[in-house]
């Protein structure tokens, strides 16, 4: 989960950090992106960009509050973020992803980020929720470690979740 909800039955472990980039292909100039053009660009939205959306918009553009995933022009909508990544391949529209889910674009040169000068990156912490009531943390760590490295890819970057 990227956000945590306060409801009384939830407990909360610490799984990992996430990076979100706005990207686009190379064919689609990023470098005129600001808080005064936001909205005037192709955007490609699948389920979770509007929460990613927000996050980025949030520490990029702070002074631009009332700009939000519904102000945006959307070329493309797709029901997969792996959808969401190819429309971008493909120079459709500029989208928001974590970092783990197209840093393979990024080192080949198919996808290009936003640059955002000194600003740190855009983090986030993602969690596991689960009842309270069946909360075992030994038996749930033991079930994290027996998952294999493919299926963790941003404990490589992060490390491993804190219980």
């Amino acid at each position: 989960m990227t956000k945590k909800i306060d409801h009384p039955r939830l407990e909360y472990l610490a799984f990992c950090q996430e990076e979100y980039l706005l990207v686009s292909s190379p064919l689609i100039d990023l470098n005129s992106i600001d808080s005064q053009n936001l909205i005037n660009h192709n955007y490609i939205d699948y389920p979770g960009f509007d929460v990613y959306f927000d996050y980025w918009r949030h520490h990029h553009f702070a002074d631009n509050q009332h700009t939000s995933s519904l102000s945006l022009h959307y070329a493309g909508n797709i029901n997969s973020i792996d959808g969401a990544i190819l429309m971008v391949l493909g120079g459709l529209g500029i989208s928001i992803f974590p970092r783990h889910c197209i840093q393979q674009y990024l080192d080949d040169g198919r996808l290009q980020a936003w640059q955002a000068g000194n600003t740190l990156p855009v983090m986030n912490d993602i969690y596991i929720a689960m009842l309270k009531a069946t909360v075992n943390k030994a038996r749930h760590a033991a079930s994290l470690e027996s998952q294999p490295a493919v299926a963790r890819p941003c404990w490589r970057r992060y490390g491993a979740p804190r219980l």
